[in-house]
């Protein structure tokens, strides 16, 4: 068997979330699609790992998964890169328009996109224009229309950078309840607030992310942008684990999966 890694494109608005569905929804989730078009390709039932969960509405520019194939697939007539490039083409003219298969390589059979990442990049984009939202990116970004107090923000960003334990900045996971809390503990390396055609947008780099914690953050900042929430209501949100501090879970529209990185 060989393992091969792809990075993947998506526009989420259409589907249930990333993870793989059972029954008659499996074609709405980003995974199931995947596995679908895949396995017909390769003739033969791929199971992918996906480097981490996105939940329905949301986008991504550099989604990464993995998955195992026969060995003779690769060794049909051409070379691996040769047989890849194929590989990828074919699936991109058989999935949807809203989904694309950007990079395509074999790699050793101990990758795993999930637990060998580094550090992860999401993005949040903001529409602060007055008028209405845009036209062209009313489903990619969130509607604003409000001065927003970017000192204020960066204020805030100071007090969350580092390590600490994020569970005021998460929602109930999909099982319930978090687990332990040392598992809600993560390493906030950079948040940028940075600007965009239609108004700013929110980088966030860490070494792993809660559930919901983007849109939290997010959420979060644009209460302090705005003047709903001040600057040590965030710092007791961080220090007392408190849910109800933090600011509001935004909508997923803005939010995109950037990059994860392996290095």
């Amino acid at each position: 068997m060989k393992n091969i890694k792809i990075i993947i494109a998506y526009d989420g608005t259409g589907y249930l979330g990333w993870q793989r569905l059972g029954g008659k929804q499996q074609k709405q989730s980003i995974q199931g699609m995947l596995e679908t078009v895949i396995g017909e390709i390769v003739q033969y039932p791929v199971r992918l790992t996906g480097s981490g969960r996105t939940d329905a509405g949301v986008h991504a520019k550099g989604q990464v998964a993995n998955f195992s194939v026969p060995s003779a697939f690769l060794t049909e007539g051409k070379n691996i890169e040769e047989r890849l490039h194929f590989f990828r083409m074919e699936c991109n003219k058989q999935l949807p328009e809203d989904i694309r298969i950007l990079d395509a390589t074999y790699v050793s059979n101990d990758f795993h996109s999930r637990y060998d990442a580094k550090q992860k990049t999401y993005c949040y984009y903001i529409d602060t224009r007055k008028e209405a939202p845009c036209v062209f990116s009313r489903k990619y970004a969130l509607w604003v229309p409000e001065k927003l107090d970017v000192g204020k923000m960066k204020q805030a960003v100071e007090i969350l950078l580092g390590t600490h334990d994020f569970l005021g900045f998460s929602s109930k996971s999909r099982a319930g309840i978090q687990k332990k809390q040392k598992d809600t503990v993560r390493t906030l390396y950079s948040v940028e607030i940075l600007p965009w055609k239609h108004g700013i947008y929110f980088s966030f780099t860490a070494d792993g992310f809660l559930y919901n914690m983007v849109r939290i953050l997010t959420g979060t900042l644009l209460e302090v942008g705005t003047g709903k929430c001040g600057i040590q209501q965030v710092r007791q949100a961080l220090e007392k684990k408190d849910r109800q501090q933090a600011g509001a879970t935004v909508s997923s529209v803005g939010l995109f999966l950037e990059q994860v990185d392996y290095k």
